[in-house]
């Protein structure tokens, strides 16, 4: 029993000796990637703890960039052990490997995310285009971060019904490959490349569908400093108001059917935030 213990203990001190030092390059990302993925169910949580105690002592030094980037390198190993999650070996590398990529994606996750989905996510991506994933990694994220879990039936607002507006979200790979495209075809008023993580949850989180997207980007003309005016460009349903008809009367409800038909308030912001997105611009119904 001793020399197993011994054992172990000898084991662990090996692995913990070969924890590198961040932020790290592609090379030694790589080799690191491809050891912890070697058992990921033990190592994650080990490899979690050092980077934790070494953050410590570099905050405890005023070391604060490097205290900074061990704690984000334990709490993405924290979360991948925690959600029993396992990312792509060359996909883990790039995480280690881009550092401020690294401690920007463990600042915005919050406790009420799916990690499993939200890491899953991250996976079908990378699978799907690891070029276009090194190119808008923040993109990827936003979609991860958002699409883990289903949209509320009152999102993105309660007056509208789920069999007019389908609350459903696209498949996250097919709504990647869109955004990219719409960027590079010029669709975007946005570099969509330099929004940060937190900002393209407010672009991708739209319930419209493509065809809706691309008849705001061809049907309208605005820009950055005009997107304002589209509020107002919605006639107000008056006679909806008096009648205290609160609810959506429409059998569609398309952003088109808005335009056409006027609206309360609640239409109004509807119709603009997600024109905005369309654009590329992120936006949200604050009320």
């Amino acid at each position: 029993m001793k020399k197993g213990i011994f054992f172990i203990f000898a084991l662990a001190q090996s692995l913990v000796a070969s924890v590198p030092t961040l932020p790290m390059d592609s090379v030694v990302a790589t080799e690191f990637a491809k050891k912890a993925n070697e058992k990921p169910n033990t190592l994650y949580t080990m490899y979690a703890t050092q980077f934790a105690e070494a953050s410590l002592k570099f905050y405890e030094a005023n070391d604060l960039p490097s205290a900074i980037n061990n704690h984000s390198a334990a709490a993405l190993l924290a979360h991948l052990g925690e959600s029993a999650s396992v990312l792509e070996p060359d996909l883990f590398a790039f995480f280690f490997s881009n550092q401020n990529f690294l401690n920007e994606f463990t600042s915005v996750l919050s406790p009420k995310d799916k990690l499993s989905e939200v890491f899953k996510i991250l996976n079908d991506i990378w699978k799907a285009s690891s070029e276009d994933f090194k190119a808008f990694p923040n993109l990827a994220v936003a979609i991860a971060i958002v699409f883990d879990c289903p949209p509320s039936a009152r999102w993105p607002h309660s007056q509208v019904s789920e069999s007019v507006l389908p609350r459903k979200f696209q498949l996250a790979t097919d709504a990647f490959k869109m955004w990219i495209s719409d960027r590079r075809r010029g669709k975007l008023m946005l570099k969509t490349e330099t929004l940060s993580i937190e900002e393209l949850k407010f672009m991708v989180a739209s319930v419209a569908t493509r065809s809706e997207r691309e008849w705001a980007q061809r049907a309208l003309a605005v820009n950055i400093a005009s997107i304002a005016k589209l509020y107002p460009s919605i006639k107000y349903d008056y006679l909806r108001l008096n009648s205290k008809q609160f609810d959506w009367q429409g059998k569609t409800y398309t952003l088109e059917d808005i335009k056409n038909e006027g609206g309360i308030c609640t239409d109004q912001s509807y119709y603009t935030s997600e024109v905005a997105k369309a654009k590329g611009v992120p936006a949200f119904i604050f009320s």
